[in-house]
Protein backbone atom coordinates (compact mmCIF):
# COMPACT_ATOMS: atom_id res chain seq x y z
CA UNK A 1 0.00 0.00 0.00
CA UNK A 2 1.49 3.46 -0.89
CA UNK A 3 1.27 6.11 1.46
CA UNK A 4 -2.02 7.99 -0.69
CA UNK A 5 -3.49 4.60 0.00
CA UNK A 6 -2.79 4.83 3.12
CA UNK A 7 -4.44 8.63 3.37
CA UNK A 8 -7.63 7.21 1.60
CA UNK A 9 -7.77 4.37 4.06
CA UNK A 10 -7.83 6.78 7.38
CA UNK A 11 -10.07 9.18 5.88
CA UNK A 12 -12.63 6.31 4.87
CA UNK A 13 -12.15 5.31 8.64
CA UNK A 14 -12.62 8.40 10.43
CA UNK A 15 -15.18 9.58 7.87
CA UNK A 16 -17.93 9.41 10.33
CA UNK A 17 -16.27 11.77 12.90
CA UNK A 18 -17.11 15.35 11.68
CA UNK A 19 -14.79 18.20 11.96
CA UNK A 20 -17.22 19.61 14.58
CA UNK A 21 -16.94 16.50 16.72
CA UNK A 22 -12.91 16.50 16.11
CA UNK A 23 -12.94 20.57 17.71
CA UNK A 24 -14.53 18.70 20.66
CA UNK A 25 -11.68 17.06 20.97
CA UNK A 26 -8.81 19.47 20.79
CA UNK A 27 -8.09 22.75 22.30
CA UNK A 28 -4.50 22.90 21.36
CA UNK A 29 -3.68 27.03 19.94
CA UNK A 30 0.16 28.28 19.11
CA UNK A 31 1.29 29.36 21.69
CA UNK A 32 -1.56 28.06 24.02
CA UNK A 33 -1.90 25.52 26.05
CA UNK A 34 -0.53 21.56 25.21
CA UNK A 35 -2.97 19.42 22.96
CA UNK A 36 -5.71 18.08 24.56
CA UNK A 37 -8.23 15.55 23.66
CA UNK A 38 -11.46 18.69 21.95
CA UNK A 39 -12.49 21.30 13.23
CA UNK A 40 -11.47 20.88 9.70
CA UNK A 41 -11.68 24.06 7.79
CA UNK A 42 -13.05 23.82 4.71
CA UNK A 43 -9.30 22.72 3.58
CA UNK A 44 -7.85 19.50 5.33
CA UNK A 45 -4.03 19.81 5.99
CA UNK A 46 -2.91 16.60 5.00
CA UNK A 47 0.71 15.47 3.92
CA UNK A 48 2.01 11.94 3.40
CA UNK A 49 4.07 11.81 6.17
CA UNK A 50 2.40 10.44 9.30
CA UNK A 51 4.04 12.44 11.83
CA UNK A 52 4.08 15.46 9.57
CA UNK A 53 0.07 14.75 8.89
CA UNK A 54 -0.53 14.73 12.68
CA UNK A 55 1.44 18.34 12.43
CA UNK A 56 -0.31 19.61 9.82
CA UNK A 57 -3.94 18.28 11.46
CA UNK A 58 -3.17 19.70 14.82
CA UNK A 59 -2.26 22.96 13.43
CA UNK A 60 -5.34 23.19 11.31
CA UNK A 61 -7.64 22.24 14.55
CA UNK A 62 -5.67 25.11 16.52
CA UNK A 63 -7.60 27.81 13.99
CA UNK A 64 -10.96 26.69 13.84
CA UNK A 65 -11.33 25.13 17.59
CA UNK A 66 -13.90 27.22 19.95
CA UNK A 67 -12.47 30.08 18.48
CA UNK A 68 -12.53 34.11 19.13
CA UNK A 69 -14.21 36.57 21.45
CA UNK A 70 -16.91 34.36 23.13
CA UNK A 71 -20.54 35.45 22.62
CA UNK A 72 -23.17 33.65 24.11
CA UNK A 73 -26.74 33.78 24.74
CA UNK A 74 -30.35 31.90 23.10
CA UNK A 75 -30.89 32.70 19.63
CA UNK A 76 -33.79 32.70 17.88
CA UNK A 77 -34.83 29.14 18.87
CA UNK A 78 -37.93 28.35 16.69
CA UNK A 79 -39.48 25.16 16.06
CA UNK A 80 -38.31 23.15 13.44
CA UNK A 81 -41.14 20.14 13.40
CA UNK A 82 -41.58 21.53 9.73
CA UNK A 83 -38.31 21.73 8.14
CA UNK A 84 -37.10 18.48 7.38
CA UNK A 85 -39.20 18.67 4.68
CA UNK A 86 -40.11 22.65 3.57
CA UNK A 87 -38.40 23.02 -0.03
CA UNK A 88 -38.28 19.67 -1.30
CA UNK A 89 -39.71 19.11 -4.40
CA UNK A 90 -40.17 16.07 -6.42
CA UNK A 91 -38.54 16.42 -10.12
CA UNK A 92 -34.98 15.61 -12.07
CA UNK A 93 -32.65 17.57 -9.72
CA UNK A 94 -30.95 18.86 -13.26
CA UNK A 95 -34.09 21.46 -12.64
CA UNK A 96 -32.76 23.50 -9.96
CA UNK A 97 -28.93 22.63 -10.80
CA UNK A 98 -29.14 23.58 -14.52
CA UNK A 99 -28.99 27.14 -14.15
CA UNK A 100 -26.06 26.75 -11.66
CA UNK A 101 -23.97 24.77 -14.07
CA UNK A 102 -24.38 27.92 -16.74
CA UNK A 103 -23.69 30.52 -14.30
CA UNK A 104 -20.86 28.82 -12.59
CA UNK A 105 -19.49 28.06 -16.24
CA UNK A 106 -19.56 31.59 -17.19
CA UNK A 107 -17.78 33.14 -14.34
CA UNK A 108 -14.00 34.34 -14.56
CA UNK A 109 -11.53 33.12 -12.36
CA UNK A 110 -9.49 35.89 -11.07
CA UNK A 111 -6.38 35.67 -8.59
CA UNK A 112 -4.37 32.55 -7.33
CA UNK A 113 -5.63 32.84 -3.86
CA UNK A 114 -9.28 30.62 -3.07
CA UNK A 115 -11.08 32.75 -0.08
CA UNK A 116 -13.14 31.25 1.91
CA UNK A 117 -15.57 32.83 5.00
CA UNK A 118 -17.53 29.98 6.25
CA UNK A 119 -19.21 28.90 10.02
CA UNK A 120 -19.40 25.76 11.02
CA UNK A 121 -22.27 24.42 14.08
CA UNK A 122 -22.24 21.81 15.81
CA UNK A 123 -25.23 20.26 18.05
CA UNK A 124 -24.38 18.77 21.61
CA UNK A 125 -26.42 17.54 23.64
CA UNK A 126 -25.61 19.28 27.57
CA UNK A 127 -27.33 19.59 31.17
CA UNK A 128 -28.42 16.34 33.60
CA UNK A 129 -28.16 13.10 32.24
CA UNK A 130 -31.88 12.90 33.10
CA UNK A 131 -32.65 15.92 31.64
CA UNK A 132 -30.79 16.49 28.69
CA UNK A 133 -31.11 19.47 25.72
CA UNK A 134 -29.65 19.90 22.49
CA UNK A 135 -27.14 23.58 22.05
CA UNK A 136 -25.84 24.58 18.69
CA UNK A 137 -22.38 25.99 19.28
CA UNK A 138 -21.17 28.14 15.99
CA UNK A 139 -17.81 28.47 15.46
CA UNK A 140 -17.11 31.03 11.98
CA UNK A 141 -14.22 31.25 10.42
CA UNK A 142 -12.11 33.01 7.22
CA UNK A 143 -9.31 30.79 5.28
CA UNK A 144 -6.90 31.68 2.23
CA UNK A 145 -5.38 29.28 0.35
CA UNK A 146 -2.71 30.25 -2.11
CA UNK A 147 -2.37 27.54 -4.99
CA UNK A 148 0.98 29.02 -6.09
CA UNK A 149 2.18 27.97 -2.70
CA UNK A 150 0.23 25.68 -1.54
CA UNK A 151 -0.10 27.57 1.53
CA UNK A 152 -3.17 28.20 3.97
CA UNK A 153 -4.09 30.70 6.95
CA UNK A 154 -6.93 31.27 8.84
CA UNK A 155 -8.41 33.45 11.22
CA UNK A 156 -11.72 32.70 13.71
CA UNK A 157 -14.17 35.30 13.53
CA UNK A 158 -16.07 34.46 17.25
CA UNK A 159 -18.55 32.26 18.34
CA UNK A 160 -21.53 31.70 20.48
CA UNK A 161 -24.14 29.11 20.88
CA UNK A 162 -27.99 28.84 20.87
CA UNK A 163 -30.68 26.08 21.67
CA UNK A 164 -31.26 23.70 18.89
CA UNK A 165 -34.62 24.29 18.80
CA UNK A 166 -37.45 26.26 20.63
CA UNK A 167 -38.43 22.30 22.09
CA UNK A 168 -35.33 22.43 24.01
CA UNK A 169 -36.03 25.31 26.14
CA UNK A 170 -37.60 24.22 28.94
CA UNK A 171 -35.25 21.73 29.85
CA UNK A 172 -32.50 24.35 29.11
CA UNK A 173 -34.82 26.68 31.48
CA UNK A 174 -34.81 23.79 34.32
CA UNK A 175 -31.01 23.21 34.57
CA UNK A 176 -30.92 27.15 35.49
CA UNK A 177 -30.33 28.83 32.01
CA UNK A 178 -27.21 28.37 31.87
CA UNK A 179 -24.25 30.48 29.62
CA UNK A 180 -21.71 27.83 29.68
CA UNK A 181 -20.84 23.83 30.57
CA UNK A 182 -18.35 21.71 31.57
CA UNK A 183 -18.79 18.25 30.20
CA UNK A 184 -16.65 15.38 29.41
CA UNK A 185 -16.62 14.50 26.16
CA UNK A 186 -14.94 11.20 24.82
CA UNK A 187 -13.21 10.82 27.86
CA UNK A 188 -12.14 14.85 28.48
CA UNK A 189 -13.44 17.40 31.13
CA UNK A 190 -13.46 20.66 29.36
CA UNK A 191 -15.80 24.31 29.33
CA UNK A 192 -18.18 25.20 26.67
CA UNK A 193 -17.69 27.48 25.14
CA UNK A 194 -14.42 28.35 25.03
CA UNK A 195 -12.03 31.16 24.66
CA UNK A 196 -9.40 32.42 22.32
CA UNK A 197 -8.18 35.45 20.85
CA UNK A 198 -9.30 36.65 17.30
CA UNK A 199 -5.72 35.59 15.70
CA UNK A 200 -4.47 35.02 12.26
CA UNK A 201 -2.85 31.88 12.27
CA UNK A 202 0.64 30.78 11.34
CA UNK A 203 0.42 29.72 7.31
CA UNK A 204 0.50 25.99 6.55
CA UNK A 205 1.53 23.58 4.12
CA UNK A 206 -2.24 22.29 2.59
CA UNK A 207 -0.96 20.62 -0.76
CA UNK A 208 -3.89 17.44 -0.14
CA UNK A 209 -7.19 17.94 -0.09
CA UNK A 210 -9.92 15.18 0.81
CA UNK A 211 -13.25 14.65 -1.48
CA UNK A 212 -15.49 11.59 0.43
CA UNK A 213 -12.96 9.25 0.79
CA UNK A 214 -10.02 10.42 -2.25
CA UNK A 215 -7.27 13.25 -1.73
CA UNK A 216 -6.31 15.58 -4.47
CA UNK A 217 -2.80 16.74 -4.61
CA UNK A 218 -2.41 20.16 -4.97
CA UNK A 219 -1.97 21.39 -8.74
CA UNK A 220 -1.62 17.93 -10.30
CA UNK A 221 -4.93 16.74 -9.05
CA UNK A 222 -7.44 19.69 -8.39
CA UNK A 223 -5.87 21.83 -11.76
CA UNK A 224 -5.61 18.88 -14.19
CA UNK A 225 -9.66 17.45 -13.03
CA UNK A 226 -11.69 16.98 -15.95
CA UNK A 227 -14.84 19.13 -17.02
CA UNK A 228 -17.17 16.01 -17.40
CA UNK A 229 -19.59 14.38 -14.79
CA UNK A 230 -17.90 10.90 -16.20
CA UNK A 231 -14.65 11.53 -15.61
CA UNK A 232 -15.04 13.50 -12.15
CA UNK A 233 -16.54 10.64 -10.62
CA UNK A 234 -13.77 8.45 -11.50
CA UNK A 235 -11.35 10.82 -9.93
CA UNK A 236 -13.66 11.12 -6.90
CA UNK A 237 -14.55 7.54 -6.25
CA UNK A 238 -18.09 8.26 -6.92
CA UNK A 239 -20.03 5.81 -8.72
CA UNK A 240 -23.99 5.10 -9.51
CA UNK A 241 -25.10 4.09 -6.18
CA UNK A 242 -25.85 5.67 -3.17
CA UNK A 243 -22.33 6.19 -1.17
CA UNK A 244 -22.62 3.92 1.96
CA UNK A 245 -23.16 4.69 5.52
CA UNK A 246 -23.86 8.56 7.10
CA UNK A 247 -23.13 11.30 5.02
CA UNK A 248 -24.16 10.12 1.28
CA UNK A 249 -23.73 13.93 -0.11
CA UNK A 250 -20.28 14.72 1.61
CA UNK A 251 -17.99 13.94 -1.32
CA UNK A 252 -20.48 16.19 -3.67
CA UNK A 253 -20.15 19.01 -1.01
CA UNK A 254 -16.19 18.40 -1.19
CA UNK A 255 -15.81 18.91 -4.71
CA UNK A 256 -18.83 21.89 -4.74
CA UNK A 257 -16.20 23.79 -2.92
CA UNK A 258 -12.75 23.10 -4.69
CA UNK A 259 -10.11 26.13 -5.95
CA UNK A 260 -11.32 24.73 -9.26
CA UNK A 261 -11.93 26.57 -12.74
CA UNK A 262 -14.89 27.53 -13.43
CA UNK A 263 -15.02 25.12 -16.48
CA UNK A 264 -14.42 22.35 -13.95
CA UNK A 265 -16.92 23.84 -11.25
CA UNK A 266 -19.36 23.32 -13.84
CA UNK A 267 -18.81 19.85 -15.02
CA UNK A 268 -19.01 19.08 -10.58
CA UNK A 269 -22.09 21.23 -10.35
CA UNK A 270 -23.57 18.85 -13.56
CA UNK A 271 -22.10 15.76 -11.38
CA UNK A 272 -24.11 16.75 -8.04
CA UNK A 273 -27.05 16.93 -10.47
CA UNK A 274 -26.40 13.28 -10.73
CA UNK A 275 -26.11 12.29 -7.26
CA UNK A 276 -27.61 8.96 -7.26
CA UNK A 277 -31.54 8.96 -5.15
CA UNK A 278 -31.21 12.67 -4.85
CA UNK A 279 -33.71 14.92 -5.28
CA UNK A 280 -34.08 18.97 -6.04
CA UNK A 281 -34.42 21.42 -3.40
CA UNK A 282 -35.90 25.06 -3.59
CA UNK A 283 -36.41 27.43 -0.41
CA UNK A 284 -34.33 28.75 2.33
CA UNK A 285 -30.46 27.65 3.87
CA UNK A 286 -30.45 27.23 7.70
CA UNK A 287 -29.74 31.18 7.70
CA UNK A 288 -32.87 32.08 5.89
CA UNK A 289 -31.32 32.78 2.34
CA UNK A 290 -33.02 31.58 -0.61
CA UNK A 291 -31.15 28.66 -2.10
CA UNK A 292 -31.36 25.54 -4.59
CA UNK A 293 -29.48 22.59 -4.77
CA UNK A 294 -30.00 18.90 -3.61
CA UNK A 295 -30.95 16.79 -0.78
CA UNK A 296 -30.85 13.49 0.00
CA UNK A 297 -31.87 10.92 3.10
CA UNK A 298 -29.80 8.25 4.50
CA UNK A 299 -29.57 5.82 7.96
CA UNK A 300 -32.21 3.53 8.95
CA UNK A 301 -32.59 1.75 12.45
CA UNK A 302 -30.50 2.58 15.99
CA UNK A 303 -27.81 5.08 13.78
CA UNK A 304 -30.86 7.32 13.41
CA UNK A 305 -32.31 8.50 9.83
CA UNK A 306 -31.12 12.46 8.83
CA UNK A 307 -31.98 14.31 5.52
CA UNK A 308 -28.80 16.01 4.14
CA UNK A 309 -29.04 19.46 1.97
CA UNK A 310 -26.45 21.02 -0.50
CA UNK A 311 -27.19 24.24 -1.21
CA UNK A 312 -26.16 27.09 -3.37
CA UNK A 313 -27.48 30.66 -3.88
CA UNK A 314 -29.55 30.93 -6.98
CA UNK A 315 -28.32 34.59 -8.02
CA UNK A 316 -24.19 34.36 -7.68
CA UNK A 317 -24.41 29.92 -8.02
CA UNK A 318 -22.16 29.81 -5.27
CA UNK A 319 -22.39 27.39 -2.51
CA UNK A 320 -24.14 28.37 0.73
CA UNK A 321 -24.65 25.58 2.95
CA UNK A 322 -24.08 21.48 3.63
CA UNK A 323 -26.85 20.76 6.42
CA UNK A 324 -27.63 17.76 8.46
CA UNK A 325 -31.10 17.66 9.93
CA UNK A 326 -32.48 15.00 12.04
CA UNK A 327 -35.72 12.51 10.78
CA UNK A 328 -35.29 9.89 13.35
CA UNK A 329 -32.89 10.90 16.24
CA UNK A 330 -30.22 7.63 16.49
CA UNK A 331 -30.68 6.12 19.86
CA UNK A 332 -27.82 7.32 21.51
CA UNK A 333 -28.92 10.62 21.01
CA UNK A 334 -32.94 10.34 21.32
CA UNK A 335 -33.05 12.33 24.52
CA UNK A 336 -31.59 15.31 23.02
CA UNK A 337 -31.92 15.38 19.49
CA UNK A 338 -35.32 16.00 18.13
CA UNK A 339 -36.46 15.39 14.71
CA UNK A 340 -36.21 18.48 12.30
CA UNK A 341 -32.93 20.46 14.51
CA UNK A 342 -29.58 20.14 12.32
CA UNK A 343 -27.30 18.28 13.84
CA UNK A 344 -24.96 20.01 12.22
CA UNK A 345 -24.19 22.24 9.40
CA UNK A 346 -21.43 24.21 7.62
CA UNK A 347 -22.46 27.78 5.84
CA UNK A 348 -20.71 29.60 3.51
CA UNK A 349 -20.53 33.65 3.80
CA UNK A 350 -18.52 34.00 0.75
CA UNK A 351 -16.11 32.16 -1.29
CA UNK A 352 -14.19 32.46 -4.71
CA UNK A 353 -11.02 33.29 -6.08
CA UNK A 354 -8.92 36.91 -5.56
CA UNK A 355 -5.12 38.34 -5.49
CA UNK A 356 -5.26 39.11 -1.56
CA UNK A 357 -2.86 36.99 1.08
CA UNK A 358 -3.44 38.12 4.53
CA UNK A 359 0.55 38.23 5.40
Amino acid sequence: MNELDHLRTLRSEISERSPEELALLTGWRPGGEGLRSVRRPRMLPLVLSGVALVAAATVFLALVVFPGSLTVGVGPATDPSEEATEGTVGADPLDTMGPLIEKIGAQEQTGTVWYTSVERTESMGVGPEDDPYAILYRSPAEYWRDTTSWQSVGRPLGNSWELASEGQRAAWERDGSPQRWTETLYGEEMEIPREFPLELGEPYEDRYTPVGDRFLAEGSDVFDLPADPDGLRHEFGLGTTVRPGNEPLLPYHDAAVLPASPEVRAGIYAMIAQAPEAVPFEGEDVLGRPAVGISQTAGEGTSGRFEYRLLFDPETAMPLSYETIVIEPSTSHAAWRRPGEHTRYVVYEEMGWTDDWPL
